[in-house]
């Protein structure tokens, strides 16, 4: 694989390429002799069917579905929501002079 993105092939010929390969697994009339795509797909089909694939999780992983107490949420929401607005003078805050990133 090619990290450059100049060297590699574009959407359009990948998708050419695939179309073209299906056509060739499709039809019957290409035996597996004469054609070295078909044989492949099928024999990639075949390991496939005896490869055990063990997926393995991460406990610690931020990505895992786990369930979430809303409960608890909603409790701190309104605890922390504001009863009232403020005028900036009311909070001795000056907007101007706030930096922002």
């Amino acid at each position: 694989m090619d990290f450059d993105p100049c060297n590699r092939p574009s959407a359009k010929a990948i998708s050419s390429i695939l179309s073209e390969w299906r056509t060739i697994v499709a039809n019957p009339l290409i035996s597996l002799e004469k054609s070295d795509i078909k044989r492949s797909f099928i024999s990639a089909n075949d390991e496939i069917k005896t490869t055990q694939i063990t997926l393995t999780s991460n406990q610690n992983s931020m990505y895992t579905s786990k369930l979430i107490n809303t409960k608890e949420i909603k409790m701190a929401y309104e605890s922390a929501k504001l009863t009232e607005f403020r005028d900036s003078k009311m909070c001795d805050l000056d907007v101007c002079d706030m930096e922002l990133d």
